[in-house]
């Protein structure tokens, strides 16, 4: 039965990039032997790599969480119970531990797992009485500094105040180990049995640098506590309270983002820890704890105000706002009201005003809540008057540079008019003919039909262009309706597009033919005009944006452009060259929104290139730069950035990563106004899912997609078509259902041909995809015409031994197999090898795929020594290569298995059945890879003498082809043979025979068809078990006439071979020497491709050796 995943690849969309495993490096492990106190160096299913610190009760670890495949931070927070002794209560604290762990925000910790320590087993060694009890808790293993280190100048990241990118490792500058400062220092810090800072997961790299010993400006300080004030804001919805912020709770993940750790873990701690001490019913740290906390009063989320005012307040001035030796001290500080603001303090009023209120005695005259408090930290009125002042003059500054208007300000009669020369080299008449030439010139049979498209999308695209530029200008200088400032920002939002329309006109008007395959979809991937028009806040503009600027950052814009355009195209080297540039030029004038842009396409081209780890870092510059933009693209960049992530944490394997960025990007998009990334973010999600082989999943976030397209842009755009081709794949690849993957391909078909004509590489990727589908039905006919119309479009679109070219290759080798025809089927497939070693190279789970179908192959030509190293390599690159769980590896497994059973390698083919038979189990009953595995059973079963197993097996598999397939299929005549023969086994001939015939109705082919013209792949397995069950009966006549009318059509080797020792059985006694010399002649190709034991015996006994 031949695997069905392996024999026909079907091109995935958006996920064709290479896959990697994540590579874990473990940390010291010196003190492993002082580990909880000597007696573990594991903790359930973590290994303990590193201790971080200790604090008052217990131990923070760096740990690696193999089943996962990731380090972790690993706090450990022990009670003062005994084994044995009564608990108190420490189920109720993991139910509360469990809480924290639900909570999800950017700025807040996460936590992965709880759980007893008392629960878990050291790996060599049991617990005694003097084993530690108590709690712990898994997080996310950051690797920046604390804020208190960040603060004082010991450690610097760059700090991004919004935006994730989990993964993404950067140096972190320091200048003494930070580890050694868990926090400011402080009078009476943890004194109050707080969970402490001793430890957060964090370590630093050893590095030094010119940033070394720098001290965060005023305006970073401020940022970074909104961004962890948020996280404390998250929580509090959540109806969680922190109870123990402070500076060495805060911490910055390699990414610059700081996240708030340890929430609730006071209260934790403190009730693990009670005894007599009066002191331990106060949960929290004494320098930073509200006062209600002191008296252990009711506490709420306005304690959490008070530790984070008093925190900033430390922050701005570099010193404890309650500066005492002792707890009492503190206090009685703090009963005296907010401290006195330094003479020298240059924090800006509105802050300093916030802090005074936030460290209100009465917890009633503080904020309403975090958000009311961060509000008021975010909103400077210095910074309102400064706009307010320059707004005065920016009309006559902006009539005087331009912003598109310096030649329509001379129309008195309408100041919006486009100036006439506004679409010269743009998009005119000359740039049209050009592009018309350029296209025809190329020769290629779409040409004509793409140039069509492509200039009605640039046509209507430089309409609505125009149209939005009069009414954004009308709005402002007719109207009056909008602030001049946010004028002069849409307007250079619109002139940033209108170089993208040149540079994509100048590229198409010098096309070759690979160029004018991607010019429609090229123009569809032109930003909507209306973009520019989305609200924007009057106050976060540059109102003073003067001429120069303005053309250095058209000049980025026209960088940017030919990179983008040249992605578009396919050229990623050139625009990886324009985009490097676009970079360099940004830094040079300072603007965010242009170096996140240029960041994000310099991601993105990456990418496109394979250089997954690069484009990472890429991206990672991004963030910080986007989060900074002064303009209405700041969000949208962002979004951008973190859906670029989600690809290429996929294609890196990184799937966990993918899958948190892709829930933090999830939120910002708006379907609505942002449906293309929308829809892209599904696509993208799909395609990790698909990865994972999550289909439930998959399948749901390509339709989400495909909806959101059809909202917003009705049943006819172009990206419907790459949704719908990887929906169709997750319901092919699955074997969930292949008529509902026939259903989309063909749809896909017809929305490709709608928007691109019927010459395009897109067309033939879908009938690739469909000629799967036919193929896995025994519909050759139609797999081989597909195959060819696809292998004619790529050959008139790209040069010999590119990619899409061997995929080709490969499937025609498949289809090929169902033909009988495998020479033929031998060679398509090593071609298709070499292209993707060329491309790939021999380690690549594409490769391997292709190796495993030339295996196919090599089988049905009763080659399986041959076939044996292809498929051992392929094992490797699959142990290395592929998560644990993917159904290639079962897939895999029933070829080799095929493989030892052929060669007589018991021990082998024993050990991949136990294979098989642990995974069947968990297969869906609809599942196509269910046949192979099935095929092996019944093998694996006869081969024992359990004839009734082997029968039940044999059933199943006839019932699936039937149903999945039909009669016709070569794999429903292969299992109708494996049921005859059980039943034969069982002595049920009269019931074998009926199996035998039906067998031999589907060998004549679908009614109205040709299927002489060469003999069936299975006819000889239908024609021995004939022979084999006539000689059952005791009718050798019968048998012997059977088997040399089968001999004589049949070509292949071993099949010939296997064929003439049936014969020879069958005449030995009546025609010895012919059949001695038929065995003689089967002999030598049996004992090279085929020794099993009953086949060597029967050599024997009819030579009678």
């Amino acid at each position: 039965m031949r695997d069905q995943d392996s024999d026909l690849a079907t091109q995935v969309i958006g996920a064709d990039g290479p896959e990697s495993s994540v590579e874990i490096t473990a940390g010291s492990s010196a003190s492993l032997s002082q580990s909880l106190g000597g007696f573990v160096d594991r903790l359930g299913r973590y290994s303990l790599l590193e201790r971080l610190g200790k604090g008052a009760f217990g131990t923070v670890w760096v740990a690696f969480d193999p089943q996962l495949d990731r380090r972790v931070a690993i706090k450990l927070i022990y009670s003062a119970a005994k084994a044995g002794a009564e608990p108190g209560g420490s189920e109720d604290l993991i139910g509360e531990a469990q809480i924290l762990a639900q909570l999800s925000h950017p700025n807040v910790v996460v936590i992965h797992d709880v759980g007893r320590i008392e629960d878990t087993r050291a790996a060599g060694a049991e617990f005694d009485v003097e084993a530690p009890r108590g709690i712990f808790i898994v997080m996310e293993h950051l690797e920046g500094p604390t804020l208190a280190a960040w603060i004082r100048g010991d450690a610097w990241v760059n700090p991004a105040l919004t935006g994730f990118n989990p993964s993404t490792r950067v140096t972190v500058r320091r200048r003494e180990d930070t580890r050694a400062h868990a926090s400011l220092a402080s009078p009476g810090e943890g004194a109050g049995g707080a969970a402490g800072s001793s430890g957060s997961g964090v370590t630093v790299s050893d590095v030094q640098s010119e940033d070394v010993g720098r001290r965060a400006s005023l305006e970073e300080i401020l940022g970074v506590f909104i961004s962890a004030g948020r996280g404390l804001q998250a929580a509090h919805e959540r109806g969680l309270v922190h109870l123990d912020f402070k500076p060495g709770n805060v911490m910055f993940g390699a990414d610059g983002r700081v996240r708030v750790l340890d929430f609730g873990l006071a209260k934790v701690a403190h009730t693990l820890r009670k005894t007599g001490d009066p002191q331990a019913k106060v949960a929290g740290t004494p320098a930073y704890m509200a006062p209600e906390q002191h008296a252990a009063e009711a506490i709420d989320a306005r304690a959490d105000q008070y530790a984070f005012c008093a925190t900033l307040w430390q922050a701005y001035h570099g010193a404890l706002p309650f500066p005492a030796d002792d707890v009492v001290s503190i206090l009685r500080l703090k009963l005296a009201g907010a401290p006195p603001t330094p003479r020298d303090s240059t924090a800006p009023p509105h802050v300093l005003a916030a802090i005074e209120r936030g460290l209100a005695i009465d917890p009633a005259r503080r904020f309403a809540d975090m958000g009311e408090l961060l509000a008021v930290l975010g909103d400077d009125p210095r910074q309102r008057r400064r706009q307010r002042v320059v707004a005065g003059v920016a009309v006559a500054a902006l009539l005087a540079t331009g912003v598109g208007l310096s030649q329509a300000a001379n129309h008195r009669s309408d100041p919006c008019a486009l100036p006439k020369d506004a679409l010269t080299d743009v998009w005119d008449q000359e740039r049209r003919q050009a592009v018309a030439d350029a296209f025809a010139a190329t020769k290629a049979g779409f040409a004509d039909a793409a140039f069509q498209r492509a200039s009605a999308g640039l046509d209507a695209h430089v309409d609505r262009w125009t149209v939005t530029r009069s009414a954004v200008c009308r709005e402002t200088l007719v109207e009056h309706r909008v602030p001049v400032e946010v004028m002069s920002e849409q307007m250079l939002c619109l002139d940033r597009q209108l170089r993208r329309v040149a540079e994509l006109s100048a590229s198409l008007s010098q096309a070759d033919a690979e160029i004018v395959a991607r010019s429609v979809d090229s123009v569809a991937q032109l930003e909507d005009p209306d973009a520019c028009r989305r609200p924007l806040d009057p106050e976060k503009v540059d109102p003073e944006l003067g001429e120069e600027r303005r053309s250095k950052l058209l000049a980025i814009e026209a960088q940017l452009a030919r990179a983008g355009v040249a992605q578009t195209l396919g050229r990623y080297a050139d625009g990886l060259e324009h985009a490097e540039a676009a970079i360099a030029s940004a830094k040079q004038i300072d603007d965010p929104a242009s170096l996140a842009r240029a960041h994000l396409l310099h991601c993105s081209l990456l990418s496109n290139l394979g250089r997954y780890e690069e484009s990472q870092e890429a991206c990672r510059l991004a963030l910080t730069p986007a989060a900074r933009a002064p303009t209405l693209e700041s969000r949208e960049l962002e979004s951008a950035v973190l859906v670029e992530l989600v690809g290429v944490h996929t294609a890196l394997a990184h799937y966990d990563t993918a899958a948190a960025i892709a829930e933090i990007a999830g939120p910002q998009l708006d379907p609505k106004r942002q449906p293309l990334r929308a829809a892209e973010l599904q696509l993208r999600l799909a395609s990790l899912y698909h990865n994972q082989q999550r289909w439930d999943q998959a399948i749901a976030a390509n339709e989400a997609g495909i909806a959101i397209l059809r909202e917003a842009f009705g049943d006819d755009h172009p990206r419907i078509a790459a949704l719908e081709m990887q929906l169709g794949n997750s319901y092919s690849e699955s074997g969930r259902d292949l008529e509902r993957a026939r259903e989309l391909y063909r749809s896909a078909i017809e929305h490709i041909k709608t928007a691109y004509g019927d010459h395009h590489p897109l067309l033939a990727s879908a009938q690739i995809n469909l000629g799967g589908i036919h193929y896995r039905r025994g519909e050759v006919a139609d797999t081989v015409a597909l195959l060819e119309s696809a292998a004619e479009l790529y050959a008139d679109i790209y040069p010999p031994n590119h990619p899409s070219l061997g995929i080709v290759e490969q499937n025609l080798g498949a289809t090929l197999q169902l033909l009988g025809r495998y020479d033929e089927a031998v060679e398509h497939t090593r071609a298709s090898l070499r292209i993707i070693e060329a491309r790939l190279g021999k380690e690549h789970p594409s490769y391997a795929g292709a190796e495993r179908n030339l295996a196919n192959t090599l089988v049905l030509l009763g080659r399986s020594r041959e076939a044996q190293p292809y498929l051992e390599h392929a094992a490797t690159v699959y142990a290395t290569s592929l998560e644990p769980g993917d159904t290639r590896q079962l897939s895999l497994a029933t070829q080799r298995a095929e493989v030892a059973w052929w060669l007589g390698d018991t021990e082998q083919f024993a050990e991949q059945i136990a294979i098989i038979s642990a995974a069947l189990p968990t297969l869906e009953a609809e599942d196509s890879r269910r046949t192979a595995a099935l095929d092996m059973m019944v093998l694996a079963r006869l081969d024992a003498g359990e004839a009734t197993q082997a029968l039940a097996f044999a059933e199943e598999l006839l019932q699936f082809m039937l149903e999945s397939a039909g009669e016709h299929h070569p794999d429903t005549l292969r299992a109708r043979v494996h049921v005859a023969r059980a039943l034969r086994e069982l002595r049920r001939f009269d019931d074998a025979e009926v199996h035998l015939e039906a067998a031999l109705a589907g060998l004549a082919g679908p009614e109205g068809t040709d299927s002489q013209e060469r003999p069936h792949p299975e006819g000889w397995r239908l024609h021995l078990e004939r022979g084999e069950l006539a000689m059952a009966r005791g009718d050798r006549k019968t048998a012997a006439a059977g088997l040399a009318a089968a001999l004589e059509e049949t070509t292949g080797a071993l099949q010939r071979a296997l064929l003439e020792l049936g014969l020879a059985r069958a005449l030995i006694d009546d025609e010895p020497t012919r059949a001695r010399d038929l065995a003689r002649s089967a002999a030598a190709v049996i004992r090279e491709d085929a020794p099993r034991p009953e086949l060597l015996g029967a050599l024997a006994e009819v030579l009678d050796e």
